[in-house]
C-alpha cells in the first residue's frame, strides 16, 4: 500500500504489506542529502553506508515494532482487512465515543 495516512495524522487504521518500505524519502535521496558535506574522498563510502542504514530502518517490521502501523497484511488479504477495518470504524462511529480520536499508548 502506498501513501496511506500515518497514525500521526489520526488515521484510525494503518496497514502495510510485508515488502513495504516506510521512510520520509527514498534511501538514495536521503543519503545524498545527509552526505552532502562529506569529504570528496569519503563520499562514495559514506553514500553506500548511509543508504544501507536508511534502507534497513525503512523496514515495515521496524515500523510495526514502533507501533507506527497496526497490522502487516498479505497483499491477497487487503480487501478483507480493509472491509473489516471499515466495519469496525462504522461501529465505533455509532458508539459512545463518536467524534473522538483514538490515541496510541506505548
Amino acid at each position: 500500500m502506498v501513501g496511506i495516512c500515518p497514525a500521526v495524522y489520526r488515521a484510525q487504521f494503518v496497514g502495510a504489506w510485508p515488502n513495504t518500505e516506510i521512510s520520509f524519502t527514498a534511501p538514495e535521496m536521503g543519503a545524498a542529502i545527509l552526505t552532502k558535506h562529506a569529504k570528496p574522498e569519503e563520499k562514495q563510502e559514506a553514500l553506500k553506508r548511509v543508504t544501507e542504514d536508511l534502507r534497513g530502518s525503512a523496514s515495515v517490521w521496524d515500523s510495526a515494532y514502533e507501533a507506527w502501523i497496526d497490522d502487516i497484511i498479505l497483499p491477497e488479504d487487503t480487501r478483507k482487512v480493509i472491509c473489516q477495518a471499515f466495519n469496525i470504524l462504522g461501529e465505533k462511529a455509532a458508539g459512545p465515543f463518536e467524534g473522538m480520536a483514538v490515541t496510541r499508548v506505548s
